[in-house]
């Protein structure tokens, strides 16, 4: 390649990384500043990390991405290149399974999947086609780069909106509240984290079995539906809805629910953005408000499974050898 050619390509191949990093910057500070765990595809909810974890690793290294491709671009397009494969990869079966938005810029901006692998596969060829591998372009001293770059990273740690601030009216509360569900079995539900963002106190509500759900979620529409058609009116139920501000009326989903005097509906206190993903539900036991067989939506996906969740023995038994050894020691 002849260096004229070379000389005119380096301004298109600075554009193709500039335009890339810029996009990439914008969604994770949408992410960041807009958005929560909750905008994380289904697909990763569930895994071996723990969505809030997950959530700041996602933004810290999109941060740390920006950062190298917009001061060292002969090697940021790289990460820049992986990074969008990434994207892809998570955007195409979003788009199969015919997702409203791919949350990627949070639940504020609602962006079609279809359309986003449009753009980042665009801003992807964009990047190949320019080669800024031999271009020749700019290269910030690597000491500064790594110092911005790590400060990318810890920038999620930094400013983590899941964490409680003073509000005027002298309340704590946090942009989101990530529910520790897998801590909720064999407890009692008056001390769950649950147990605080509910309208009243749990002494107050009926045991039996509890699911929290969303209006817009589809999944809690064919579970209901199935409670529905299981429903004996002899197991009391408690329908926890959990709070979507904002939520278009054309995206509301769940169109019918258990009825009669064995339900109770009840929504979670607005004001903060609960991160669980629904349907949800347990067995809420009368001795103690004891917590057993608690369903996650995965588990609920089973439709070879009763609507209802049934005790759970080895549940009740340790709760009745911890109550009788404590009596022992009294």
């Amino acid at each position: 390649m002849t260096e004229s050619s070379t000389a005119a390509r380096r301004p298109l191949a600075a554009v193709a990384v500039l335009l890339a990093a810029v996009w990439l910057a914008v969604g994770a500070s949408y992410k960041w500043l807009a958005g929560s765990p909750n905008d994380l595809p289904a697909l990763l909810h569930g895994g071996p990390i723990e969505i809030g974890l997950l959530y700041k690793l996602a933004i810290g290294i999109e941060l740390f991405v920006v950062v190298v491709a917009l001061l060292r671009p002969r090697i940021g397009w790289v990460l820049l290149a992986l990074q969008y494969l990434v994207f892809i990869a998570i955007l195409v079966p979003l788009a199969l399974s015919d997702e409203a938005s791919c949350g990627c810029f949070g639940s504020k901006v609602t962006i079609a999947p279809e359309v986003m692998i449009g753009i980042d596969g665009f801003l992807l060829a964009a990047i190949l086609a320019m080669r800024p591998w031999s271009a020749r372009l700019w290269s910030a001293p690597l000491p500064a780069v790594a110092l911005v770059a790590l400060a990318g990273i810890a920038a999620p740690w930094v400013y983590d909106r899941g964490r409680p601030v003073a509000t005027p009216d002298g309340d704590t509360r946090a942009a989101f509240f990530i529910f520790e569900v897998e801590q909720w079995e064999g407890t009692s539900a008056i001390e769950i984290d649950l147990a605080q963002y509910l309208p009243e106190p749990v002494e107050f509500m009926m045991p039996g079995t509890w699911v929290l759900y969303r209006d817009s979620c589809p999944h809690c529409k064919d579970h209901m539906w199935r409670m529905i058609q299981q429903d004996s009116g002899t197991e009391p139920i408690t329908l926890i809805k959990i709070p979507e501000p904002g939520l278009d009326p054309a995206a509301v989903v769940v169109d019918a629910l258990p009825e009669g005097p064995h339900v109770q509906l009840i929504e979670l206190v607005p004001g903060t953005e609960y991160v669980v993903q629904g349907p949800l539900d347990m067995r809420v036991e009368w001795e103690d408000y004891l917590i057993s067989n608690v369903r996650l939506a995965e588990d609920l996906a089973d439709e070879s499974l009763p609507a209802f969740p049934p005790p759970d023995p080895a549940v009740l038994r340790a709760a009745a050898q911890a109550r009788a050894d404590a009596a022992a020691n009294e």
